[in-house]
């Protein structure tokens, strides 16, 4: 999977908020331990959504079909799509 594949999956999804913006990295192993999806295997991207216009830190998880969930950081949203590119 390609990183701009899950920027621009996020960005297109049909979502509430709507994302805007998306800038993501593969997550450190102190970010992984702090992420709210465990030790599944599947790889997680720390990124910087602006959702609804505001800016935040968000969680995303890539399952291997190229779906994704992301969880912001700051509890009470979530956003799930598919696109990002099959793993």
């Amino acid at each position: 999977m390609r990183l701009h594949h899950l920027e621009h999956a996020l960005t297109v999804a049909r979502s509430n908020p709507t994302v805007t913006a998306a800038t993501c990295h593969l997550e450190t192993a102190s970010q992984l331990r702090k992420s709210p999806f465990g030790s599944s295997g599947a790889p997680v991207y720390s990124c910087s959504l602006t959702a609804g216009g505001v800016p935040a830190a968000w969680d995303v998880q890539v399952l291997a079909s190229g779906c994704f969930v992301a969880e912001r950081v700051s509890p009470g949203k979530a956003i799930y799509g598919c696109g990002a590119g099959k793993l």
